[in-house]
């Protein structure tokens, strides 16, 4: 196809199909017009109140063949419904026996100028085997990346967040949690589940998080925030959870209550102010009274940390925070700046151990309470061992010392 294929072509000359695959076969121009109006009414109404607003699409073109029979006049062989929302805006007593459609055309034919729509740009083709393989990729989805790709649920967050200026929150979210590591996770993850969790005001409340003005903010640190948000994020991937487990306001509160200690964020550690979401992991935070930065220093050690890109990210321990029962302080303290002076030996030393410490498996340890980590995920088919592995995932190292202690306990996790 080329250039040469595009032609200007009076709307009276292009005749809607009468053997659109849409619906049967009919005789009439008149039959296939009454055929989109009676099941596609809503959306042909929809349809044409976009083309007067903004006119017709000029990224894709109607595409006509040749009237065998008619000369000087084109079958329409893709975009059939626009060609009718046109015939119908420039003449809606058409279909006047459809009285509610019939009234909705009226209205938007005064709101048009008909002098406008008498020419449509259109794509002539003659070969029936072109007109079929290009019908064929609009119509019959991806074709391995032939056809169109539509854009995910977090694709088209982006978009309007890009070019529309609609930052949703949920984005937000998978932003921040992209930044420290989570990449893969979103793989396996419906962003409208996501969604449904963090647009729940209870749900932002428990993991400590706040909406104001559209943007996204927290109060705590990142070790205690990701407490909830590593379990969500995990539940998700791994299919724990799905929809029916978050449909409803009372699902949500029934999820959160199974949220163990070493999932619920202390919201006794705080930072003197809410801190948008998007700037937890920058290098300075502003306190409180906005008087001057304080240094963050090595809280989030992303650079070194070599299971980044396996969702692991481990808070430095470098930086005291204000706990909301201390009335003596009111902001959190750093104690960075150790490491640039003193003991030349205790240096190296602090920043050995910061080395050794970026190599701790995942999940960290105060991230989970349970001998065994609850993604670790295995097969197997003794069932009494099996439940005992279950039960190593739920109980609480601190709260049952003596149950994981028993002394049948190595026997048995040795034969798994």
């Amino acid at each position: 196809m080329t250039k040469d294929n595009i032609k200007s072509i009076e709307l009276n000359k292009l005749i809607v199909n009468l053997n659109n695959p849409r619906f049967h076969k009919v005789k009439t121009e008149l039959e296939a017009i009454e055929n989109i109006v009676k099941n596609l009414g809503d959306k042909l109404l929809r349809l044409a109140k976009d083309i007067v607003d903004h006119g017709l699409n000029p990224i894709d073109l109607p595409l006509v063949t040749p009237d065998p029979e008619k000369e000087g006049y084109y079958i329409v062989e893709e975009g059939n419904r626009r060609i009718t929302a046109l015939k119908l805006l420039l003449n809606p007593d058409v279909i006047v026996h459809h009285t509610k459609i019939h009234s909705r055309f009226k209205q938007l034919h005064q709101q048009i100028n008909p002098s406008d729509f008498y020419i449509i740009d259109c794509v002539v083709i003659e070969n029936e085997n072109e007109i079929n393989h290009w019908i064929e990729l609009k119509h019959t989805g991806e074709n391995f990346g032939a056809g169109t790709v539509p854009w995910n649920r977090e694709q088209l967050l982006r978009f309007e967040k890009e070019r529309l200026g609609k930052n949703k929150a949920v984005l937000q979210l998978i932003d921040f949690l992209k930044s420290i590591g989570y990449e893969s996770h979103f793989k396996n993850i419906y962003t409208s589940n996501l969604s449904r969790l963090i647009d729940d005001p209870d749900v932002r409340d428990f993991l400590g998080l706040k909406l104001e003005n559209k943007i996204l903010y927290t109060n705590i640190p990142l070790e205690e925030l990701l407490k909830g948000l590593n379990k969500i994020v995990n539940d998700l991937s791994s299919g724990d959870i799905n929809v029916k487990d978050i449909y409803y306001k009372h699902d949500r509160i029934e999820y959160l209550q199974k949220f163990d200690e070493s999932q619920t964020p202390d919201k006794s550690r705080v930072f003197s102010t809410y801190i948008p979401l998007n700037e937890l992991i920058s290098n300075q935070l502003v306190n409180g009274d906005n008087s001057n930065l304080l240094e963050q220093g090595n809280l989030f050690n992303l650079e070194s940390n070599p299971n980044q890109s396996k969702g692991i990210i481990k808070p430095g321990s470098n930086i005291t925070y204000t706990n909301k029962n201390d009335s003596d302080k009111n902001k959190f303290e750093t104690t960075s700046n150790n490491l640039r002076k003193g003991d030349p030996k205790k240096n190296h030393t602090q920043s050995q151990n910061r080395e050794n410490d970026t190599k701790k498996p995942f999940p960290l340890s105060f991230l989970r309470k349970t001998l065994i980590p609850k993604d670790v995920k295995m097969k197997i088919d003794i069932k009494r061992i099996n439940y005992i592995y279950k039960e190593l995932q739920t109980l609480n190292v601190d709260e049952f010392p003596n149950c994981l202690m028993n002394p049948k306990s190595p026997d048995i996790l040795s034969r798994i």
